[in-house]
């Protein structure tokens, strides 16, 4: 016999399974759009790629970028906000899968730039590397 714990577990994981789910289809579709948004740049530039996605690590996404590009990408109207979350509109739907007729929605975004894993840049930093301060920690 399952524990009332374990049975309320179970109902809480199975309460959030379709929002965890929804929210991992909308960034691998948000990956996908800005892997092939980077090729398109990668093409432009004579084959040179002024940025990589690296990673993803459960709701983020790590990319290498030249320092030239880090405003491009990162700033509130830049790449990643336009590919991640303007061209993933989110129509609701209840759990059969009807629309509810609402939406469009948007995720939101938070951008971070560290110069190395772990390590905020500092705004001298940014200076020495052409990156607008406002990305530079004090």
């Amino acid at each position: 016999a399952m524990s009332r714990t374990a049975g309320a577990e179970f109902g809480r994981q199975g309460m959030n399974f379709p929002i965890q789910s929804g929210v991992g289809g909308c960034l691998n579709r948000g990956v996908a759009n800005l892997y092939w948004a980077l090729e398109s740049w990668k093409d432009q530039l004579g084959g040179w790629r002024p940025a990589k996605i690296a990673l993803t690590v459960h709701d983020s996404v790590v990319l290498v970028a030249h320092p030239a590009y880090v405003d491009a990408l990162a700033s509130p109207d830049g790449l990643i906000k336009q590919q991640m979350c303007d061209s993933v509109p989110i129509y609701p739907t209840d759990l059969s899968g009807k629309p509810l007729g609402t939406g469009p929605y948007y995720l939101g975004i938070e951008t971070k730039v560290y110069e190395q894993w772990g390590v905020g840049i500092s705004k001298a930093r940014c200076q020495e590397l052409g990156i607008p301060e406002c990305y530079g920690k004090a």
